[in-house]
């Protein structure tokens, strides 16, 4: 995340589509990480922390699986 903040320019876009957890009791019978190709999970509170530390506001939020992030 890190070296996309330094990528994206002032005011760049960041489009994420990864689904989220949100539940530690259904996290284990979850789908989504049986799927090789999926190797980091996102719980909504990660991206706030994500917003704050990289210098982010969130324009798009659908609550499950999309969101736009915007370099400010």
């Amino acid at each position: 995340m890190r070296k996309l903040a330094r990528l994206l320019l002032y005011n760049g876009f960041l489009v994420i589509m990864s689904e989220r957890w949100n539940s530690l009791e259904k996290f284990s019978n979850w789908y989504y990480t049986t799927d090789p190709n999926h190797v980091a999970f996102y719980h909504n509170t990660a991206f706030d922390y994500i917003c704050i530390k990289y210098k982010f506001e969130k324009i798009y939020d659908d609550g499950n699986r999309v969101l736009i992030l915007k370099k400010i």
